[in-house]
């Protein structure tokens, strides 16, 4: 049977050959009321497979034509997971005094460790813990260098630990990409002929990052030549990155050369995409060559090309290619392929003159396709037409299908009617562990609408499990008045570990607050760097570092780092291509607005293998 790697996994997961790692999964509770949690509160962080979660959908899991596979299409939690990791906002700041309180030689280590977190916020955390290796300026270029040359000395705990020297060598690879400076990227380039495929891979990641057109002929070597099909995808992104009228000369060639390659096709067809959207000059933005190589994709036999084509042609955003869409939505014959049609219009911006007809085949997919999930994501395109009464009355129409009630729900709270939470609240009456209790609360956040803050607040404390929690500081972050904080303030102190994380979470998120305000919850967040699990301490600390109390940093690197090498029983590593095809999508997900992010298995790339 043939494998299936998907494009991502978790946005935001950052992948070397030894995996990945996250705090430990912590077991739901019993339903009822909150009560102090049975295991030891101090447990360590750990390392946790992103691959060990079976997707939601496969091409060898579909329906078959005509049949709705309605439970194992369309789940929210695939959607939740490719956009979660984007909720932290970073407040900037100028004061780098808090760098004084780092030390290269050994905090380097912590931060690369940090830049591997995998869970909700992760792209903030990342976020801060590339910004104080770029502050550290030389000194912290410098361990990185060491690392990468395996001249740097670990200490003991290090070296028991499944984070090896050498998954920190690939961590401080991909982390000179963040740093930058002429010392990096000759170190780079010289990694582009390394023997490990893994740090190939990652000098191509770092010097498209870097973005200097010097760095292009080299690239264009690796994307033509290198042995690993992989690699050649990351030299593609980074090519893309770097853009310009050479970048799309070499991609041409690129897709030319690489017939057998399906990975390398499809990333070389992203790529062109990209720099087709994105490049600063209009004169290469609108190179002949780009549209050509992506209609030509658009017509291959390969489903894997075809939703990528079709992606890139989205990412153009140019009303004369919406016809070639809107026929993809609904004459393609793969599922996944008319769901990347959907999707993709989650990002265009349809002029007004083209939006009826968009509606009207967005309409359709949603009534008519066979499958749930082109119907689900037919839903979310149609909560960008916010002015289009028919886009809203075929979301509430969905609600009554179960293939994509979730995404249905989801949909209407991204649409922004008020009046949807009469839909939404009908669904949440019905209680916890009813279907789609979960979509609907995130649902009514997404609706922001203060007058449901109350209600969310009043049945927090009730929830039963670590996720319904977290969905549950999600919908009040975003629907909170200026005292909701208050509220949320005093699960700080609770004796149960979850209603503290979802306190913590929920004022996170939290965006209007004032100036006193953000003062009191700074002041509560700085109690629990005490608290006693890990997990807890570190998200407090990390709050902290996001709304400007960078200086919290050092308590951060500690919380996490302390006693990572114990590792819980059962832990596994991911050594899955998936993580490969997770940061490479990047180019996609990172240009995505907020809340249209696609979700990890419904980009599933066929092995060459």
């Amino acid at each position: 049977m043939k494998t299936f790697a998907l494009f991502l996994v978790l946005l935001g997961v950052i992948s070397f050959s030894a995996g990945n790692y996250a705090f430990a999964e912590r077991a739901p509770r019993p339903p009822g009321p909150p009560q102090t949690p049975k295991r030891s509160t101090g447990g360590p962080p750990t390392l946790r497979t992103t691959g060990t979660a079976t997707a939601s959908l496969s091409r060898d899991a579909t329906a078959q034509p005509g049949q709705n596979n309605a439970e194992a299409a369309v789940n929210w939690e695939d959607w939740w997971k490719a956009n979660n990791g984007y909720l932290l906002e970073i407040t900037p700041s100028s004061d780098t005094s808090y760098l004084e309180t780092l030390d290269p030689a050994s905090d380097v280590v912590r931060l690369l460790a940090m830049s591997a977190y995998c869970e909700m916020f992760e792209k903030g955390i990342q976020q801060i813990a590339f910004d104080a290796l770029r502050g550290m300026g030389d000194k912290g270029r410098d361990v990185l260098l060491s690392i990468v040359e395996g001249k740097y000395t670990f200490d003991k705990a290090i070296k028991t630990n499944v984070f090896t020297p050498e998954w920190y060598g690939e961590a401080a690879v991909r982390a000179l990409g963040y740093v930058g400076g002429d010392k990096a990227e000759e170190a780079l380039l010289g990694l582009l002929a390394d023997k490990a495929m893994n740090r190939r891979f990652w000098a191509c990641d770092a010097l498209g990052r870097i973005g200097k057109p010097a760095s292009l002929k080299a690239l264009e070597g690796v994307l033509t030549a290198d042995s690993d099909k992989f690699v050649r995808s990351a030299a593609a992104v980074a090519i893309a990155r770097i853009g310009g009228k050479d970048a799309v000369a070499a991609l041409r060639k690129g897709y030319s050369i690489a017939k057998d390659l399906t990975e390398a096709r499809a990333y070389i067809t992203l790529a062109l995409g990209y720099v087709g959207a994105c490049d600063p000059s209009q004169e290469v933005r609108t190179d002949p060559a780009i549209t050509e190589c992506i209609r030509i994709a658009l017509a291959d036999g390969k489903p894997e090309i075809r939703c990528a084509a079709v992606l890139a042609l989205g990412f153009l955003n140019r009303p004369e290619y919406f016809d070639s869409i809107l026929a993809t939505i609904e004459k393609d014959g793969d599922y996944q392929v008319r769901t990347c049609a959907s999707a993709i219009l989650g990002k265009a911006d349809v002029p007004a003159a083209e939006a009826g007809r968009v509606v009207t085949a967005l309409i359709k997919a949603a009534r008519e396709d066979s499958e749930a999930l082109p119907k689900a994501y037919a839903c979310l395109a149609l909560s960008k037409f916010r002015h289009d009464n028919t886009a809203y009355a075929a979301i509430r129409e969905a609600l009554q299908d179960t293939g994509s009630r979730d995404m249905a729900l989801i949909s209407l709270g991204l649409y922004g009617n008020p009046a949807a939470a009469e839909d939404i609240l009908d669904i949440m009456k019905k209680g916890e562990h009813a279907p789609s209790d979960d979509a609907a609360r995130i649902s009514l956040g997404l609706l922001g609408d203060e007058a449901n803050a109350p209600g969310l607040v009043a049945g927090y404390m009730f929830l039963s499990s670590p996720l319904k929690l977290e969905t549950a500081a999600f919908a009040i972050a975003k629907s909170a008045t200026p005292d909701t904080y208050v509220q949320m303030l005093k699960y700080l102190d609770d004796v149960d570990i979850y209603l503290r994380e979802g306190s913590i979470k929920s004022l996170m998120m939290m965006r209007n607050l004032t100036d006193d305000s953000r003062k009191a919850v700074l002041a509560g967040l700085t109690k629990i760097e005490k608290d006693p699990d890990a997990n807890n301490r570190f998200l407090a600390v990390v709050a902290r570092c996001a709304m400007g109390d960078r200086k919290a940093l050092a308590i951060a690197l500690s919380a996490m780092y302390d006693k990572l090498p114990v590792l819980s029983a059962g832990t596994v590593v991911d050594h899955s291509v998936n993580m490969y095809h997770r940061e490479l999508t990047e180019l996609v997900n990172d240009a995505m607005p907020p809340m249209y992010r696609i979700a990890p298995c419904y980009l599933g790339l066929e092995s060459d293998e």
